[in-house]
Parts: structure tokens; sequence; C-alpha cells
């Protein structure tokens, strides 16, 4: 499937189909695995990945029958984490699915055999950055996905914004601050450590970075 992936970032919306069959979250990890290997056909071909929120439409494609009148049929709510972990990553869409803050998923009937998911991920202004320039910046237990390491300018604003972020305890904390924090969601460090992103980590007590991979 040829994707114009610089026209659709653009766009702010990204579609594609796969030729593939349900896979619930009680799966073996094979069939997750064999899932997540058919979408990075495609997406790992994009150069550019989300690095903020954004909203994902499921559409699956399937036989009335097969899908109505069979008791291993999989319930709709239990298809949608196996797609989401496979958009994960560098060879997926998007930096983590904690970035996605809306998801809509649908049954719709065909009448051959063969099941479809349609995948189409959109925001009013996608956030993304070129794969090979992905830097995320972490501060103990979060991180700020940015571009490249940029200058000590550039580190500076960082530091600053990771300042304003853990001086928020509470609500209060938030509406107080709230003005002066990057549209850019902060991601828990735990949801990304195991994606082989490079990170920059943020010492202030010491006044410096320090490169991780």
């Amino acid at each position: 499937m040829e994707i114009n992936w610089e026209q659709s970032f653009q766009n702010n919306e990204i579609l594609f189909c796969i030729n593939v069959k349900p896979v619930s979250v009680q799966n073996k990890q094979e069939d997750k695995e064999k899932l997540k290997h058919k979408i990075h056909q495609i997406t790992k071909t994009s150069p550019f990945i989300i690095k903020d929120t954004c909203f994902i439409d499921i559409d699956y494609f399937c036989n009335y029958y097969k899908r109505c009148k069979n008791l291993g049929s999989y319930d709709i709510d239990n298809i949608i984490k196996p797609i989401l972990d496979s958009l994960n990553g560098m060879d997926g869409l998007i930096i983590d699915d904690y970035l996605f803050d809306r998801v809509s998923v649908n049954w719709i009937d065909k009448n051959d055999e063969e099941d479809v998911l349609q995948l189409r991920i959109f925001y009013p202004q996608l956030s993304y950055v070129e794969k090979e320039h992905l830097i995320i910046y972490r501060d103990n237990y979060w991180c700020f996905p940015f571009i490249n390491k940029g200058t000590d300018e550039v580190i500076k604003v960082v530091k600053g914004h990771f300042k304003t972020w853990n001086e928020i305890q509470n609500d209060n904390d938030y509406l107080k601050f709230c003005d002066f924090l990057p549209i850019q969601r902060f991601i828990p460090y735990n949801k990304l450590k195991d994606k082989q992103y490079k990170f920059i980590e943020i010492l202030e007590t010491r006044n410096e970075e320090k490169i991780i991979t």
C-alpha cells in the first residue's frame, strides 16, 4: 500500500487499510505479534512519528454472519488494545498510545469473507517529527519529546518546562501554572523506556545533560 506520508501528515490525517483478522487482548502473544508485524509493514515506511495528542478511528470491515453467528467472535472492546499497541514506537506512527485522546471503533458489514482493518489517525494540527531527528528529554519520571538535541538555549527552555511541570501537585497548582506549560504533553518514562528511543536526561542539580541510548 503506497502512502504519501508527507502529504498525509501535512493534511493532519493518516488513513490506511490492512487485510487482517481481529486480534483480541485474550489472544496468544504470537497472534498479537503477527498483527503488529502486519501493521508495521506499512507504518515503518513513514519517516515521521506523532509526538503529541491525536485521535484515532478504527473501522473493522467483517462479514455479518461470521461476526454475529460465531460464538468465538471477538468483543469490539477487546480488539482495541492490540491495535493501539501496534502503532507505538519507531516502526509505528506515534511515540506512545498514551497520546491518543479519543478512540472510535466500529464494526462495518461487508459481503465477502476477507476482514479489513481501516485506521484513521488525525487531529486539527498533528504535532510530529522526523523519526531520525527524534530525541526524548527525560527528567526522572517524565519525558518530553523534541527535535534533536538542540542548542544550550533549547535545553534551558526544556528545563524550564520540566521545572513548571514538576511543581504541579494538585488541581489548584495546575490552574496556577497551566498558562506557563508548553502545549505538548509530557509522557511518563515507564511508557517509553523499552521502546529504543534516544533519551537526554536533564540533570538539574549538576546543570548538565546526559545522553542515554
